[in-house]
């Protein structure tokens, strides 16, 4: 039987990081990088309940004053923009494939993907609409499968699920799946 844990992180602590503003780039412009989940909010049972606090976004604005900030995620793009509400930031959905910014920016890769994407999540969201605690979210160019919330004996059934998917045509030469924090993406 598999097992599913969450690894322990491997970076450094935050707190021996250099502050932004003293790092000397020479030549070169900072930019800075966020993740949404487990770096802007913490880790949670339900990944709607990942709610960015009124002290993070203003950090966030402040630091966009100095440097240009993308906040990039796994969630769709226009989620993604919602819960941060910052103007005058980079946003990348769906690992990279999505994003926006200032001046305009827009940026889609891989549009043809997209319908295949929607039927891998509506046959997942028929074969796991029985394991409590599985959900499965649309993020337009990937598809989020979250099981922490699943018991541990029903885990087996998601991940089996999620490889049945891939394994039927036309998702075997269009997709692949990877493991993040409890979650598989497709």
């Amino acid at each position: 039987m598999a097992t599913f844990a969450v690894p322990p992180p491997q970076t450094r602590d935050w707190r021996e990081l250099p502050d932004a503003k003293t790092i000397d780039t020479g030549t070169k412009r900072l930019v800075v990088f966020l993740d949404y989940d487990g770096t802007l909010t913490p880790i949670v049972e339900a990944s709607d309940a990942a709610v960015l606090t009124a002290p993070m976004r203003a950090s966030i604005a402040r630091l966009a004053r100095h440097a240009p900030v993308a906040v990039v995620s796994g969630r769709a793009r226009e989620k993604v923009r919602e819960f941060v509400a910052v103007e005058n930031l980079y946003y990348a959905g769906s690992h990279g494939f999505d994003i926006d910014g200032p001046g305009g920016l827009r940026k889609q890769v891989k549009t043809s993907a997209v319908p295949i994407l929607r039927a891998a999540r509506s046959q997942l969201e028929v074969w796991l609409r029985d394991v409590a605690g599985a959900s499965v979210e649309d993020n337009v160019f990937s598809v989020s499968i979250h099981w922490r919330g699943v018991a541990e004996a029903d885990r087996p059934r998601v991940a089996g699920a999620v490889d049945a998917v891939l394994a039927l045509a036309p998702f075997r030469t269009t997709l692949r799946k990877f493991s993040g924090k409890c979650v598989f993406e497709l």
